[in-house]
């Protein structure tokens, strides 16, 4: 499970490092709380499918974040009876 989200935070790093590259300085998107937040901007979002039109790395973390929050729930189901 932690590895699922530690995993999804580093793509999602990732994605908004490719896009900053990709944009000149004036207009470069930055991290929010220092890492988090900016993937979810609707500006970023944009420039990203702009930039990407694959998406893959999209499809990628959120692949691994559906994989985290289903270990996440199988743990909670696992340890339930002793609780």
């Amino acid at each position: 499970m932690g590895t699922s989200f530690v995993w999804a935070v580093i793509i999602s790093i990732d994605r908004i490092n490719q896009v900053n590259e990709q944009l000149p300085p004036e207009q470069k998107i930055g991290f929010l709380l220092g890492l988090i937040g900016p993937e979810r901007s609707p500006r970023f979002e944009k420039e990203y499918e702009r930039l990407f039109p694959d998406r893959a790395l999209r499809r990628k973390e959120g692949k691994l974040w559906m994989l985290g929050a289903f270990a996440l729930i199988g743990f909670a189901i696992a340890i339930a009876p002793f609780l």
